[in-house]
Formats: structure tokens, C-alpha cells, sequence
């Protein structure tokens, strides 16, 4: 984590909030990771590099995923998190 974190340009701290908040979204919304990374929250990456990927963009703006979230409280919780400055 510490090496995608650095490659990402992202503290490592904010690259662990990014996973908890990915295992918080598949728990709490009946979703699950996809395979393809896109850049995604839920990206699985099997390839570990591609992390740096959705730690660059750091936000969870994927239509297909954010839109089968029918919980806004949910999703302003994400994106409050996303956002912090740690």
C-alpha cells in the first residue's frame, strides 16, 4: 500500500481510508467489487499495480456502481470521506 500510495501521489493514510470506505460501500450496499478496473471504489484488482489507478482519482463517480445506491445518506457519507484531508 505504502509503494501505490507513493506512485498515486496520495498520503498512505488517505490510500487505507480509500479501502475501508470500499469494504464499507460492498458491505452496506448489497454490492460487490467488479473485476475491470476503471477507477473505481469497487475496482478488485487483481493486478495490485492498477491500484494506483483509484487512488488517483480518489472519488467514487462511477455511474454504473454510484447508481445502484439508492442510499443518499450513504453516498454523502462517501464523498465526505473521499474528501478528507489526512
Amino acid at each position: 500500500m505504502r509503494r501505490y500510495s507513493r506512485e498515486a501521489e496520495v498520503p498512505f493514510a488517505k490510500s487505507v481510508l480509500f479501502l475501508c470506505v470500499a469494504m464499507l460501500v460492498v458491505r452496506q450496499s448489497g454490492l460487490s467489487f467488479h473485476n475491470k478496473t476503471t477507477g473505481c471504489l469497487l475496482d478488485y484488482c487483481y493486478d495490485r499495480d492498477d491500484m494506483v489507478v483509484g487512488l488517483r482519482r480518489m472519488k467514487f463517480d462511477h455511474k454504473p456502481c454510484r447508481n445502484r445506491i439508492k442510499d443518499n445518506h450513504l453516498l454523502r457519507a462517501v464523498d465526505t470521506l473521499l474528501t478528507l484531508q489526512v
